[in-house]
């Protein structure tokens, strides 16, 4: 398909489609933000199969609710909403933090690589922040959100989510470093 997402006005018109019922809409906004949207999943849970699961339960939940959005060029912003708040359903009820923790010390036991063990040390760090600091230092550090949009997902001023994502980012260091 010619169209890009990343028009607010063929993104307007793709959302109101898939609002009206439009199947292929829905399949072409999934297309174009999957990858994206697989990443952060991915960072939240840590692992390839919870992340699949988390994406697959995000586009069905965006699915039901599609005709709840009113602000199309909100939709990643929208999308991102659904996954983290399907993180946290999932993270309280299967206790997700300590399986992660298992599987990270599975990697750090297998890998040898130098690439692998540093990913492994950042997601061991990334693990040890709250799930909702977790979700804000991915928006901003991973997904490439801006300040003011990671500060409207949140309902926080762009200051305060700044100054998080300062302190954040310092305690990830320390974590990352072992200090």
């Amino acid at each position: 398909m010619a169209a890009n997402i990343d028009d607010s006005a063929a993104l307007a018109n793709w959302i109101a489609l898939a609002q009206n019922g439009d199947r292929s809409a829905f399949e072409f906004l999934i297309e174009n933000t999957q990858s994206k949207l697989f990443k952060f999943c991915f960072v939240l849970s840590a692992n390839r199969a919870q992340a699949d699961d988390l994406l697959q339960e995000t586009y069905l939940r965006a699915l039901v609710k599609i005709h709840k959005l009113r602000e199309p060029n909100q939709f990643m912003a929208w999308l991102f909403r659904i996954a983290k708040n399907v993180y946290l359903d999932q993270w309280r009820s299967r206790k997700l933090q300590g399986q992660a923790m298992n599987k990270i010390a599975d990697l750090a036991d297998s890998s040898r690589d130098e690439e692998a063990t540093h990913t492994v040390a950042v997601r061991q760090a990334l693990s040890q922040f709250d799930p909702k600091d977790r979700y804000l230092l991915s928006l901003i550090d991973l997904a490439g959100f801006t300040y003011a949009e990671a500060a409207d997902i949140f309902g926080e001023s762009e200051a305060a989510v700044k100054s998080r994502v300062f302190r954040l980012r310092k305690s990830f260091l320390k974590k990352l470093t072992g200090e």
